[in-house]
């Protein structure tokens, strides 16, 4: 039987008075994938997941459901379903009540019987843990527990796509970590298509199979958590996501997708993602990259500003002559000691300096 839940969106534009909210985007969510939108606030992300849910309607383009045209569809009648921020329970029902709203407001030739709704209110109740919860109140429960009860509502109806809407960034940090491991569990469960828009990229690289970086509309980068990581395609992607520095530099030579770069003195061979020989380039080094040196024979010189306790490592903010520098370490250093600082003659992501939709051009992102 073919996998059902594919979302496809083609040239998918949206503006509100001039404001462009999406700019021309193109897409594809695989069905049973686990697909996170990531992005500022402000970027799109939660605008294209409205026009997805039929909340919202393009000022151009087509929305897909398994290759159907549904654009025009209204949300009731679209395979999906939506969870958002806030749960939007029913206070005056109890947990089992609102699970099984969605089943009550069916169609009446498609309401399944009293037997049915109650044996599939208690199969979603032990899918997200909830099952001696059923006879209590919204007002009785913790805001994971909440959030629980609106992923089971939004599941009763077996939609073939789920969309979540930043639903965890209400809860505090331990119930975050819980329920996202909650969601991944539910998902390698059911195999149904998640659709997730997050502003944290924690989340978005840890639980998901594709993520979409947005930046002002625009669909910057989609590829699996690692590559996001690992091989940003845009300077603003390589700033959003993770800890890394950003020091200037110039190409010296590009070799297939490899660019000889000097960087304060320093010459080495980068990654290239769209330089030219000669030109200005901005060059990103994760702190996991660099390490501490000779202060002696070449290498750069920073002042450590700060040092932060991570648990497993700590992580140095230096001052260089060339900018900040973050890296980290296994031991302490105190602030005000004088540090070399060395990478690998391989090492590091080569940007065109002057990328236009980069954004602003900090030294140091977090």
């Amino acid at each position: 039987m073919t996998a059902t839940g594919a979302v496809g969106i083609r040239e998918v534009t949206k503006s509100y008075g001039r404001a462009p909210a999406l700019q021309h985007v193109d897409l594809e969510i695989p069905a049973g994938s686990f697909f996170s939108l990531l992005g500022p606030s402000g970027c799109g992300k939660t605008t294209l997941l409205k026009i997805i849910a039929g909340l919202e309607a393009p000022d151009t383009g087509v929305i897909l459901a398994d290759g159907d045209d549904i654009t025009s569809r209204p949300p009731e009648r679209r395979p999906f379903n939506m969870v958002f921020q806030q749960y939007a329970l029913f206070p005056h029902m109890t947990v089992a009540d609102n699970v099984a709203f969605g089943l009550t407001t069916a169609p009446r030739r498609a309401r399944p019987s009293d037997a049915e709704r109650a044996s599939r209110t208690a199969e979603m109740l032990q899918l997200v843990g909830l099952t001696d919860l059923g006879g209590r109140f919204p007002s009785e429960l913790s805001g994971g527990q909440a959030q629980r009860v609106a992923v089971a509502r939004a599941l009763i109806n077996r939609p073939s796509v789920l969309l979540l809407d930043e639903p965890l960034s209400a809860l505090d940090r331990n119930v975050r970590f819980a329920l996202r491991e909650e969601l991944l569990r539910i998902h390698q469960e059911l195999g149904t298509t998640f659709v997730f828009v997050t502003h944290d990229q924690d989340e978005a690289l840890s639980i998901s199979q594709l993520v979409g970086v947005m930046n002002e509309g625009v669909l910057e980068q989609v590829a699996d958590p690692q590559t996001i990581y690992r091989s940003p395609g845009t300077l603003f992607t390589a700033r959003f996501v993770g800890a890394g520095s950003f020091f200037e530099g110039t190409v010296q030579a590009v070799r297939g997708d490899r660019a000889d770069l000097e960087v304060a003195g320093r010459r080495f061979s980068a990654t290239d993602a769209g330089v030219t020989e000669g030109a200005r380039t901005q060059v990103l080094l994760r702190p996991e990259e660099l390490d501490v040196a000779s202060s002696e024979g070449g290498s750069l010189i920073g002042t450590v500003e700060t040092c932060s306790f991570f648990g497993s490592y700590f992580e140095l903010l230096t001052q260089t002559p060339v900018g900040p520098c973050r890296l980290r370490v296994r031991e302490p250093v105190a602030p005000g000691t004088e540090i070399g600082i060395g990478w690998p003659d391989q090492a590091g992501i080569a940007y065109a300096a002057d990328d236009p939709r980069a954004g602003e051009d900090p030294a140091i992102v977090s």
